[in-house]
């Protein structure tokens, strides 16, 4: 296995070209892969929060960010 990992978009361009190869119509497009990487995004935000914030104590002497990628 190599050490080269793929960017985003590398991986964005991929995931929607997968669709015209396996099914002739571009039934994912862009904004579907974004939507879903946003998703993602939000719920690792929410998981980091619930991990460094386990205490209410935290969130009141630190201040709560919103979360971002909602």
């Amino acid at each position: 296995m190599t050490e080269y990992t793929p960017t985003t978009e590398e991986v964005r361009h991929q995931f929607v070209a997968a669709e015209w190869l396996s099914n002739g119509v571009p039934l994912a497009t862009y904004e579907v892969f974004d939507r879903w990487l946003q998703s993602v995004k939000a719920e690792a935000w929410e998981r980091g929060v619930d991990e460094t914030c386990a205490s209410y104590a935290i969130v009141r002497t630190r201040g709560y960010v919103e979360n971002p990628y909602k």
